[in-house]
């Protein structure tokens, strides 16, 4: 059973219920999980981008802690709509990325490709410069912002929006895994009733070296 136990350091102008639930639905064991948000296709995606973030070692891997899960529940409650919608489009960009540049598709991508894919679209991204679009009222120029609907989805070149996609994904994937039970228990050090609070201690001070999870 997955369980998350706390939020860690997660800051956002989300509710905390909202939060609070998709920590509560990824709880549940990943055979009987029912995506809500994520197609089968975008869940592999995401497993590939979370295990290549915190990979197995001697240590569980993202997903082996339900961090897939989490994310799926997180975009389907705390999500706009169009947020949710850009998305699946940057997680189905990735894929297509994936298989044109190394000609593979996700479910059978190696380590050698998913680096490939984080180098370039990620580790040596370069934000393309914003276009100035000007406009005239009565004789003066001014700024033309893009279009703000809420209702539209102004969506980007590839590049951009896989970058936008790998940088949000490693966010919640944080959050998540330093969130999960088995990692706070288990890897971080951890009291259920927390002693005196020490406000700085070095590291090398604390038991086998770990932080505390929460």
């Amino acid at each position: 059973m997955l369980k998350f136990i706390g939020l860690g350091s997660i800051t956002t102008a989300i509710a905390p219920a909202v939060l609070l639930q998709a920590c509560k639905e990824a709880a549940a064991v990943v055979d009987t999980y029912k995506f809500t948000a994520l197609s089968a296709g975008q869940a592999a995606s995401v497993k590939a981008i979370q295990d290549m973030i915190i990979p197995r070692t001697d240590t569980p891997s993202a997903s082996d802690v339900g961090s897939v899960e989490f994310l799926d529940t997180y975009v389907t409650h705390a999500y706009k709509p169009e947020d949710k919608a850009r998305m699946l489009h940057q997680l189905d960009r990735f894929a297509v990325k994936l298989k044109e540049e190394h000609g593979v598709e996700v479910a059978n991508a190696t380590e050698e490709h998913l680096v490939a894919m984080m180098d370039k679209y990620f580790a040596n991204y370069t934000a393309p410069k914003e276009k100035e679009v000007e406009m005239e009222i009565e004789g003066n120029k001014i700024d033309n912002p893009t279009d703000s609907s809420e209702d539209k989805v102004d969506y980007k070149d590839d590049t951009t929006e896989i970058n936008m996609l790998l940088s949000g994904i490693r966010w919640i994937t944080l959050e998540s895994y330093f969130s999960s039970e088995k990692v706070a228990t288990e890897v971080l050090n951890y009291l259920p009733v927390p002693g005196p609070y020490i406000g700085q201690m070095p590291i090398a001070d604390l038991p086998n070296g770990m932080n505390w999870s929460l």
